[in-house]
Order: structure tokens, then sequence, then C-alpha cells
């Protein structure tokens, strides 16, 4: 199975190549510190959102059979989300937004 992923920030959509006699997808983002983020599909995508700023994620695709046997384990994709940013929303009180970006988006 291979697989490709687009990251907008905090973001995350996965697509992959279908495997002959898979009837759905089970797919994980781990970080190193054992944070996952799952997503199970019959389709050829999934998405992620919210996923933790300034984090190192190991995206797999396992793919299952109509007796929901895994069949194939893609090889895992190092997915880095964007840094994380405070900015201050309003001048009137403090409160406070959290964004998640690609810092690279943004150089020059």
């Amino acid at each position: 199975v291979n697989l490709s992923v687009h990251l907008n920030g905090s973001d995350a959509q996965v697509s992959w190549s279908t495997a002959r006699g898979s009837s759905s997808y089970s797919v994980l983002a781990v970080t190193e510190q054992g944070v996952t983020a799952a997503c199970n599909s019959t389709a050829s995508q999934c998405s992620f959102t919210g996923l933790q700023c300034s984090q190192i994620y190991n995206v797999t695709v396992q793919t299952r059979n109509s007796a929901c046997n895994s069949t194939v384990t893609s090889a895992p994709h190092r997915l880095v989300t964007g840094e994380s940013l405070v900015r201050l929303a309003t001048t009137c009180w403090p409160a406070f937004l959290f964004l998640c970006v690609n810092v690279s988006d943004y150089l020059l």
C-alpha cells in the first residue's frame, strides 16, 4: 500500500492506493510519545483534524478484508506538524487563539 499525506497546519489528508481484496482501511498516526489519532475508512482516504502542533507522527495504513482480518500494513510515513504560534485575538480582554502553521509556507 503506497500512501501520501497532505498537511495543512494541524490537519492532514491521507490517501493511499487500494489493495486487492481489501474492504476497509485503518489509518493510525502515532507520535514518538505515543499519542495516537485513528481513522477508519472504506474509501482510499482519511482526514485528521486537530493534530498536535510541533509533533512528529508516523502514519500507517492497515488493510482489512471482508472478514475484518488484517492483510497488509504500509510502511510508515513521517509527518511533522506545524509549529505552535500564540496570537492575541483581541485587545479588549485577554483572549488567545492557538494556531498550528507550517512555518516553511511563510519562508522566502
